[in-house]
């Protein structure tokens, strides 16, 4: 009888390590393409849900699929419109600095981002949601969510 008892724990246990071994082995093993497969639409979605009632308000942000946040704490100023054909721009700011989401449809024109060496001279201005250095000049469409850490003065007059 005990070594049922002990065959049913073990085979249990077993099931359970499977289960969120595959779970784990599966998001550690995702590649960065299907990362952003899965967490691009989701960001997209929840800033493209902010309405004008927000300005002003602390936003909750989003969960990705690793369990960090995005676009969580910070304050919303506003989006930009008219910046070109399928440019998206969300401004956000923290206590310290103002931040834009941008993003391009694929069949929109590319957005010239500011340069923001002067401002911050040990960083780099421009990043990916994934947290990775945003190389390009201007925002292209398709390449996903990019987070400028300068904003341009144009851009904040612009809010609504």
């Amino acid at each position: 009888m005990l070594r049922i008892i002990i065959i049913s724990i073990a085979i249990h246990s077993l099931a359970i390590f499977v289960i969120f071994g595959m779970a784990y082995s599966i998001e550690s093993e995702m590649r960065p393409g299907d990362w952003h497969k899965i967490n691009e639409p989701r960001v997209i979605r929840y800033l493209s849900s902010l309405q004008s009632s927000d300005i002003g308000m602390i936003v909750e942000g989003v969960e990705l699929s690793d369990g960090d946040l995005a676009v969580y704490n910070l304050k919303f100023l506003g989006r930009v419109d008219k910046l070109g054909r399928g440019v998206h721009l969300y401004l956000f700011t923290d206590s310290t600095r103002t931040y834009a989401y941008i993003w391009i449809d694929e069949s929109g024109e590319s957005l010239p981002l500011p340069d923001c060496s002067e401002l911050y001279p040990n960083e780099e201005g421009q990043y990916g949601l994934s947290g990775d250095v945003y190389t390009w000049k201007s925002v292209q469409p398709g390449h996903g969510v990019v987070i400028s850490h300068c904003p341009k003065e144009e851009w904040l007059r612009m809010k609504k």
